[in-house]
């Protein structure tokens, strides 16, 4: 049902399409500009209302209408994801190939050192985030520890000579990489793996080491 106005000259009752009829008749002009106003601050109240009202819906139903947005867990970087791979756990250092010739052929063969395998294999044993414990195979190669870094790329171990052990990283999983190095003018390819029984084997180092100090005393 339209709006009904009062017009407080005749006390009665009528739509604005009524006053706006009659807005050129001189009777009813007052009528209609008074009523015109009034309608016009009813309007400006409606949208104040309205747009009122929309921002607080917004307000309170915002939140629920935006997706649900769980914080990514922060991802570790490559150092810490290789540390915590390698610390507490044994691997072994041997060669894999002789001049691009299987090393245990090569040396079947005569064409590389006998001792190869024997004097240049190393069992290492990571013992935290900064030293690792190293054995050769000869009784006479005693544990001792070595400082490591590690990279983006490899795993450097300070023995002497600095000696990158590459690495790539799939599936937050590490893959250890060859090397090569040169030997009596051949070139040496060297593989590292996980072997288990490393820590027995630096305890029968540390063993064999404490009954060599005793021997000379």
């Amino acid at each position: 049902m339209a709006r009904l106005y009062s017009n407080d000259r005749t006390g009665t009752h009528h739509t604005y399409q009524f006053y706006k009829d009659r807005k050129d008749d001189p009777h009813w002009r007052e009528s209609y500009l008074a009523v015109r106003s009034i309608r016009r601050w009813e309007n400006i109240l409606t949208m104040l209302i309205i747009a009122i009202i929309a921002v607080v819906c917004y307000a309170l139903f915002s939140d629920r209408l935006s997706p649900i947005v769980n914080p990514s867990k922060e991802e570790p970087s490559t150092p810490d994801l290789v540390k915590k791979a390698i610390i507490g756990h044994g691997f072994q250092i041997s060669a894999k190939l002789f001049d691009g010739e299987d090393a245990t052929q090569a040396m079947n063969s005569g064409v590389a050192p006998q001792n190869l395998f024997h004097d240049r294999t190393k069992i290492l044993y990571f013992k935290d985030a900064n030293t690792v414990t190293v054995k050769g195979v000869p009784r006479y190669f005693f544990p001792h520890d070595e400082k490591y870094e590690v990279s983006n790329q490899a795993i450097t171990i300070d023995w002497g000579e600095k000696t990158p052990i590459p690495f790539l990283i799939k599936n937050n999983q590490i893959e250890f990489q060859t090397w090569t190095s040169s030997y009596d003018n051949h070139t040496v390819t060297w593989q590292i793996e996980p072997r288990d029984d490393v820590q027995e084997l630096i305890e029968e180092g540390l063993k064999a080491q404490e009954e060599a100090d005793n021997s000379q005393n």
